[in-house]
């Protein structure tokens, strides 16, 4: 496997553009990330760690354009240890095959950055760290589609929002890196290297960016962003910090709600069904929606259209170890509280699971309390 890379910009231009191609036997993959914001470092480092996951997945060997960053190599045994750990069927890369080159100084700028997408983990961050903290990144292609305008739209909107109320400089980038790590590894595991890659891009003008934490040290699980492996990425020039993991979900919900910036503009869908901010239908959706009633917040919240209804807590299907710890949380801080005990027993019986009968009543139940709800799930899947 082998990789180039080509930095272009303009003086005419605010921002600029790197590209690079990730060869595989016959198939290439043109990569690019681009900022109208501010210029891109072009450095080696960026294509070594977009390749590390795609090669010890073919099993082919990687050859650096140019001599690598000491700090980064000190950590790249440790790096696959952990990917080895995670993933079946990947191979080890020699270490030895590459070498170090002179560290780089430290930009020294005293802008300190974060990454932002407006959910919970970024705002625990932003808020936790608001003194520190000087810009705020957000990925277009990363968890919105490159295609999907209207959401992007929407959601920058949102994001310029925040930066502009808490004082913050906002960084746009695009990428279309994601598909290309999808067709490898996945994004679960792909998109650490893809975050420590833009965080090289942004090394010349930071010496320190955080990656809010989506774990706490209590539920640790298998994941590319991980408190383990998020440092392992740091540079000479560079330190990548995983922040947050000291709160559990429940915590830093609690702790984002006392904030009415948070509660008008928090987005955490994944699934973005018709361009939808926030579904209230997806899991994710749901525990935020669950974590936020829980702690008293649910009802101030503006970008939660649609109701809290236990029948579709219970009807969750409960599958990822990350939805599980996080409904246990809930769950059991909502008997500490004494909430109504309808609304406990509809988690409880989400975490128990259900049968084949218990589920078709239960979407029986709920086409018939939610017809317009029900109406537009059979128009999607339909293609209508």
């Amino acid at each position: 496997m082998r990789a180039t890379m080509t930095a272009n910009s303009s003086n005419a231009e605010p921002g600029s553009r790197v590209t690079f191609g990730i060869t595989d036997g016959e198939t290439r993959h043109q990569v690019y990330f681009a900022s109208t914001d501010m210029r891109l470092a072009s450095r080696p480092e960026i294509e070594f760690v977009t390749s590390i996951l795609p090669c010890m997945k073919k099993g082919r060997a990687f050859r650096a354009p140019a001599p690598l960053d000491p700090r980064l190599l000190a950590s790249f045994e440790q790096i696959q240890d952990l990917y080895l750990a995670w993933v079946p069927g990947l191979t080890r890369l020699p270490a030895k095959a590459f070498e170090s080159a002179a560290p780089r100084p430290r930009a020294g700028t005293g802008r300190v950055a974060a990454f932002f997408s407006g959910g919970v983990d970024s705002f625990y961050t932003l808020m936790k760290r608001r003194e520190e903290i000087t810009d705020l990144i957000f990925v277009h292609g990363f968890d919105i589609k490159l295609g999907d305008e209207a959401l992007y739209r929407e959601t920058l909107a949102m994001i310029e929002h925040i930066a502009g109320e808490t004082g913050k400089n906002l960084i746009r980038l695009e990428t279309n890196i994601r598909p290309v790590l999808d067709s490898y590894i996945g994004w679960d595991y792909g998109h650490g290297p893809a975050l420590a890659a833009t965080a090289y891009l942004l090394s010349d003008q930071f010496d320190k960016i955080y990656i809010p934490s989506s774990q706490d040290y209590t539920h640790l699980f298998a994941f590319g962003s991980h408190p383990l492996l998020d440092p392992l990425w740091s540079l000479s020039d560079l330190d990548i910090v995983n922040d947050g993991a000291e709160a559990r979900r429940i915590r830093k919900v609690e702790a984002i709600a006392r904030h009415q910036i948070v509660l008008d503009t928090l987005r955490v869908c994944w699934m973005n069904p018709d361009s939808a901010y926030n579904c209230c239908r997806c899991e994710k959706c749901h525990r935020t929606m669950i974590a936020l009633k829980v702690v008293g917040a649910l009802d101030r919240c503006r970008t939660f259209p649609e109701p809290l209804r236990n029948e579709n807590i219970r009807a969750l299907k409960i599958v990822a170890t990350n939805t599980r710890s996080f409904m246990t949380e809930s769950m059991r801080e909502a008997e500490r509280r004494g909430l109504e005990p309808a609304f406990i027993k509809a988690m409880a019986d989400a975490l128990k699971g259900q049968s084949t009968l218990q589920r078709f009543v239960n979407n029986l139940r709920r086409a018939i309390s939610q017809p317009g709800r029900a109406l537009a799930k059979i128009r999607r899947k339909a293609g209508f």
